[in-house]
């Protein structure tokens, strides 16, 4: 994305630059996502996405987690165009034990079955501009 002013950080790491025009709408309904952004202090939306998740174990665990974060962010940024400006932050989590979709993510505080392999999968596109 190309500004018109230079960005501007203070000493303490915050954006000095106005950018009351420009919202971020955040494409998730994940209360952890939304937590995270409020700890750094970025303001923005949440406009949940209507896409559709469907698990395809045949998919690569990346490419999958990637294809949904990039659809669902899509779907937003599609109701939001009449905005210019905005940005559309998409995410998704997609954790595999043994190589296999769960469709929650794993209660931490229960054992993992012996030399049971963990994968956490996390992409985030951002669209807008």
């Amino acid at each position: 994305l190309a500004w018109e002013k230079p960005v501007k950080y203070s000493e303490r790491g915050h954006i000095s630059q106005d950018f009351s025009e420009i919202m971020l709408i955040l494409a998730s309904k994940s209360p952890r996502r939304r937590d995270l952004l409020k700890e750094i202090g970025i303001e923005f939306t949440v406009v949940p996405s209507s896409y559709d998740e469907k698990h395809d174990i045949s998919n690569d665990p990346y490419e999958l987690t990637l294809l949904h974060a990039c659809a669902k962010a899509e779907d937003v940024y599609a109701k939001s165009k009449e905005r210019k400006g905005d940005i559309v932050l998409g995410a998704d989590t997609l954790v595999f034990l043994n190589g296999e979709s769960l469709d929650e993510i794993l209660n931490l505080d229960a054992p993992l079955p012996s030399g049971a392999k963990v994968d956490v999968m996390l992409a985030s596109p951002i669209l807008g501009g």
